[in-house]
């Protein structure tokens, strides 16, 4: 009983990590997106932003959420930002 209940807290932590990773990714891109979009059209902005936002919410979540340090392959990486 002692372990599902310890998983049960483990999952809701990472869940609740998960959670606040995407928000702070959200505030970043914002917070960009806005900076951004004072030197360049709309656009242009969204798109400059949002690479960095993607890439701080995957070494966030990876990390922090889910702990998981291991070298990350770029070309695995970069394939599953395009689909």
């Amino acid at each position: 009983m002692k372990d599902s209940k310890s998983s049960l807290i483990s999952s809701s932590g990472k869940l609740m990590r998960f959670a606040l990773v995407g928000l702070f990714v959200m505030g970043v891109f914002m917070a960009l997106n806005w900076a951004l979009s004072h030197f360049m059209n709309e656009q242009a902005a969204f798109l400059s932003a949002y690479p960095a936002a993607l890439i701080l919410h995957f070494y966030l979540n990876k990390i922090w959420t889910f702990e998981n340090y291991e070298k990350v392959n770029c070309t695995i990486f970069l394939c599953s930002c395009f689909v």
